[in-house]
């Protein structure tokens, strides 16, 4: 890929992985001065992935509707595929007491930073420190290595009473 004499900096080039075999990659590249014969090179300090096409995916499954009392565990599930397992990546999960999730109305739910994984993975919540009220849980997928968050939530409340 060349650039003419004409390009300004800083220069993007973006190229589409396609045909690019998965793997690990380091990228480099250089400017030739003609006139004076020399080249500059540069390089990424971090390396790029190419993965497989399918995107990450998170999934909350449960707990379905219910009422539960106060101090009471319940199992928070959930599903997720094509988990970025070069860096990172964790899953947060939270509840609110209105149906839009990621709000700021939101409570975190502190899980110790719990490590995704594809397939299904569960929480138990103990609901000790809760008040009681109608609740929304939600969560997210947060893969460091991109920087990159897939968010879900349960459409169904569940009731601490």
């Amino acid at each position: 890929m060349y650039a003419t004499q004409y390009m300004r900096c800083p220069f993007y080039l973006h190229l589409p992985p396609t045909g690019v075999a998965l793997g690990t990659y380091y990228l480099s590249g250089y400017m030739y001065d003609f006139a004076t014969g020399h080249a500059v090179y540069s390089h990424l300090g971090t390396s790029i992935v190419i993965t497989g096409g399918s995107p990450p995916a998170f999934t909350l499954i449960s707990p379905s509707t219910g009422t539960f009392s106060p101090g009471t565990s319940m199992t928070i599930g959930w599903t997720a595929a094509n988990v970025d397992v070069a860096g990172p990546t964790k899953i947060t999960l939270g509840y609110d007491p209105d149906a839009t999730a990621f709000d700021a109305n939101g409570h975190w739910i502190e899980i110790d930073g719990v490590t995704a994984a594809n397939g299904a993975g569960s929480f138990v919540w103990n609901t000790s420190s809760v008040a009681a009220g109608t609740y929304y849980l939600s969560g997210y997928m947060y893969d460091f290595a991109t920087g990159h968050a897939i968010y879900s939530n349960l459409a169904t409340s569940i009731v601490i009473s």
